[in-house]
């Protein structure tokens, strides 16, 4: 009969802990136990010739899930021989003590010569790193927070150090040295409104750069929310939602949709790198669009003809630019620009001409008063009403009525071969 797994896995660790030195156990011991910061403000650092820094190693955070899921004893296995090898090496080498254990990652400080500031990463801590991973064949990432050069600054590299190890997510490089990473935070809420309807105008429009327009958004979302990686997932996750909302608004989902909206969520909030978590938009956005592109989705010509329609058939009610750009199935942002490209004028300045149009019929044809024609043709105010017409026809609605009934009369007294 073969063993419970529970059974084999506490079997394997039981095996691996007997096989560390008391010495060891008794180290990680106390590093479990110790209050963290205590421990780092009792360090005794000698500033005259030494600084201290933060330091966070562990596997790679996206090795360490796909380690996790195949095979939780090799992985917690791992993390055990992890643990006492740093603190082995940094014993032997003198260069830092072990400060708490978590289970993705063991907290140290580093103490170096001053004279090695510029390159104590790759002369103490990579050759530290190459020789676990060529070992155990595991790749290992190494977070560095700012360096402290007085007592003062212990805590600041302490916490520092563990931000930098989390900063994986967005860099994907196996050493974070906190000082040396350039960011600027310079991407704003308003540019994540103005890229994501660019990306919706892309899908509308039929772009050919539209996997361009949504990678943008995830860019943007990346850069507002750095250093935060849940946050960075769960804003994409917000937006593939919202999109999903407005593509189905649009008509432009099918049944399976939300299958597919479901495997994509799924990925997101497990991407344990941006690079990832682009890679499974990009996949999923790709064949959604070969989807909706497969549709009969009109384009924008066809568009503004149902909008111009719309008018034409409604012009005497109050139409707003949002109702005219659902017809349009476009956002309100983007609907003003297709209309006037589609048209060359604005759609303010045709459903102005299309109610005085159908004002002049009223006109020349009814014996409605000047505030029945004005109501009649979508117009609150008979002032209103009354400027507009003279803008268009250079002369006022009751004067141009009395011309045109003049013209007309003249017209038939004349002989009918006189007539034009």
């Amino acid at each position: 009969m073969k063993d419970h797994p529970i059974k084999s896995m506490e079997k394997l660790i039981e095996d691996t802990l007997s096989s560390f030195s008391e010495n060891d156990l008794r180290k990680l011991s106390v590093l479990q136990e110790m209050d963290p910061l205590c421990h780092v403000e009792r360090l005794e650092i000698d500033f005259q010739t030494s600084f201290a820094v933060g330091i966070c190693i562990g596997i790679r955070p996206d090795k360490s899930k796909q380690l996790y899921d195949s095979s939780y004893p090799k992985h917690t296995l791992l993390n055990l021989h992890l643990y006492q090898y740093i603190l082995s090496e940094f014993q032997k080498q003198e260069i830092g003590i072990g400060i708490d254990i978590k289970s993705k990652m063991i907290h140290l400080m580093g103490t170096f010569p001053k004279k090695y500031a510029k390159d104590y990463p790759k002369r103490f801590i990579r050759p530290i790193l190459d020789k676990f991973e060529e070992r155990f064949q595991v790749e290992l990432c190494a977070g560095i927070g700012f360096p402290a050069f007085s007592h003062t600054q212990l805590k600041n590299s302490y916490k520092t150090a563990e931000f930098a190890f989390g900063l994986y997510f967005f860099e994907h490089r196996p050493i974070l040295e906190l000082q040396k990473i350039n960011q600027f935070f310079n991407a704003t809420l308003e540019d994540y409104d103005f890229y994501e309807e660019e990306a919706i105008k892309a899908i509308l429009t039929k772009s050919p750069d539209v996997l361009d327009k949504i990678e943008r958004v995830i860019d943007i979302i990346g850069r507002i929310h750095y250093g935060n990686p849940q946050a960075v997932r769960m804003r994409t996750m917000d937006y593939t939602g919202d999109l999903a909302s407005k593509l189905r608004r649009y008509h432009l989902l099918g049944g399976d949709f939300f299958e597919m909206q479901n495997e994509l969520q799924m990925k997101v909030i497990n991407s344990m790198s941006m690079a990832e978590l682009k890679s499974c938009i990009h996949e999923h956005y790709k064949e959604l669009i070969i989807q909706i592109y497969k549709g009969s989705h009109p384009d924008s010509k066809i568009l503004i003809e149902r909008v111009k329609k719309y008018i034409r058939e409604n012009y005497m009610n109050e139409l707003s630019m949002k109702e005219l750009a659902e017809i349009a199935c476009v956002s309100s942002n983007y609907f003003s620009h297709m209309f006037k490209n589609e048209t060359g004028i604005n759609y303010k300045t045709y459903l102005t001409n299309i109610r005085l149009e159908k004002a002049v019929e009223l006109l020349m044809e009814s014996d409605f008063k000047l505030y029945e024609i004005c109501e009649r043709v979508g117009y609150k105010n008979v002032r209103t009403f009354v400027d507009a017409f003279k803008k268009k026809y250079r002369v006022s609605p009751i004067s141009y009525k009395k011309s045109m009934r003049s013209k007309n009369h003249s017209m038939q007294e004349l002989p009918v071969g006189e007539k034009e």
